[in-house]
């Protein structure tokens, strides 16, 4: 590599071109043609929607948009010294779905009427990425308590300025660990981030919310050193830190705080004993239905959110109620190129769920189960019209009993479109709030967006003018 100022040599592209190896690497690798897929028979593996049946009424009337952006702040005072510090901003935003479309028919919008049919709580938070650490704390060991601190002290409501101690995401966490939508007996294994021995979590007294997420390593302990482990840990964030660098998990975190705040929501709908009201909600999160965690097994996916949707399920069943109006919007990655090559192929308002042989052989090119220890949806494509078609994912329907990870797995291999509740429901509300002006956009999650999305210019400048501020005080 060269040096900073160095010029590049003109003529090392020469060497390169003439060498064999090369030549006989490029003649083996292969670019899939989209002939190939032309050649599959997208009528007889996708549904009309019309075809598609609502199991249950219709109840929704309150749609609740997630969705974050952050910006990674460079304040480095010279360039030996890379010191970087990344800003979030998330929210939720809560629709009222009749307004919403009646707004939607309107020629013309007046500002005002869009505050009248929306109710935005919104978070910040910070992390530190490249050098900067917390007072008295190791770079991973900041990186651990930030994230801690960021789930203990943020709420999804707030009484007057103050955190609101019914919503706190750190409980939401414990309350799955805990499955305290059951008998509350579930406990969660986290390893130690110094010496690897499992810590388990479980409830300690009658109220989960009092402490049950924070204990010391005992062997740590023994060996003369306090390590503190977090009920946090569990994702696995500090297992991806390498050089003082946090640059890889720094999406991750926020994808991980949006899908906490869609199940604060449903916490603290069940925790007033008012598990029918969920019928009225449709969530719509930005983004994938999954969580990004380092362990390679026995992730929170696999041991609480998919008992948690099995629990959802069964519930919607034994009321006629559908509990699990839940769709993420894609807009980016495998799924949605793959998307962007076969959707003129498609027949208008038809649904695709490709198996996990599609998957392997036309998106991914992986001989593994897309998904199987991250993912709690189902990835389906949607083609509505020209200019309007989507990658949607909506939580599995599976009950499970004694192997959960089986019945998932074998879903995931094999998904049936007869088993999700209200999908034609879900479908047509989101078609019904379509925005004409970006294609493939939802109008709930543009209006979320404008409101938590960082800015380049002039978000990033006045953000790192700030920051120096703070930290470089004399």
């Amino acid at each position: 590599m060269a040096y900073k100022n160095e010029k590049a040599s003109k003529f090392a592209y020469q060497t390169i071109i003439k060498d064999k190896s090369v030549q006989e690497f490029l003649k083996q690798c292969y670019i899939p043609e989209i002939d190939e897929l032309k050649k599959i028979n997208f009528k007889k593996i996708s549904k009309d929607l019309e075809d598609l049946e609502n199991v249950y009424e219709n109840e929704i009337n309150k749609i609740l948009v997630i969705d974050g952006g952050y910006q990674v702040i460079d304040i480095s005072k010279n360039r030996f010294e890379i010191m970087k510090i990344a800003f979030y901003s998330c929210g939720i935003m809560s629709f009222d779905y009749n307004l919403l479309l009646d707004l939607n028919e309107q020629q013309t919008v007046n500002p005002n009427e869009i505050n009248n049919i929306k109710t935005l709580y919104k978070q910040n938070f910070t992390l530190p990425v490249q050098l900067i650490s917390l007072k008295g704390y190791s770079f991973i060991d900041s990186i651990r308590k930030s994230i801690y601190d960021i789930f203990a002290q943020k709420s999804l409501f707030y009484n007057n300025g103050e955190i609101d101690k019914d919503s706190i995401f750190i409980d939401t966490i414990k309350w799955l660990a805990f499955e305290e939508y059951l008998e509350g007996k579930g406990t969660l294994n986290v390893n130690c981030p110094v010496c690897d021995t499992e810590i388990k979590f479980e409830k300690k007294n009658n109220d989960y919310k009092n402490k049950n997420d924070v204990l010391r390593c005992k062997k740590c302990y023994e060996n003369g050193n306090n390590t503190i482990v977090y009920i946090t840990d569990i994702f696995g964030f500090h297992l991806k830190i390498e050089d003082n660098n946090s640059e890889t998990i720094v999406s991750l975190l926020l994808n991980i705080f949006e899908v906490i705040m869609l199940f604060t929501s449903y916490r603290v709908i069940i925790e007033k004993k008012d598990i029918k009201a969920m019928a009225k909600f449709l969530f719509i999160k930005d983004g994938s239905l999954a969580i990004y965690d380092f362990h390679h097994k026995d992730t929170f996916v696999s041991l609480k959110i998919i008992p948690f949707l099995s629990f959802l399920f069964k519930k919607s069943i034994e009321d006629k109620k559908n509990y699990l109006s839940i769709v993420g919007i894609e807009k980016s990655g495998y799924f949605y190129s793959h998307l962007q090559k076969i959707k003129n192929m498609l027949k208008d308002k038809t649904v695709l769920i490709p198996d996990n042989d599609y998957i392997q052989k036309n998106i991914t090119f992986e001989n593994k189960i897309m998904g199987k220890y991250t993912n709690f949806g189902i990835k389906m494509f949607y083609h509505h019209s020209k200019g309007f078609s989507y990658v949607m994912q909506f939580p599995f329907p599976t009950l499970l009993k004694n192997k959960p990870m089986y019945e998932y797995e074998k879903f995931l291999k094999k998904p049936n479109i007869k088993y999700f509740i209200n999908l034609k429901n879900i479908i047509e509300i989101l078609t019904e709030t379509k925005s004409s002006k970006y294609e493939g956009g939802i109008i709930p999650i543009i209006l979320v967006n404008k409101q938590v999305s960082v800015s380049r210019n002039p978000g990033y400048k006045m953000l790192k003018e700030f920051t120096k501020e703070e930290l470089f005080k004399d």
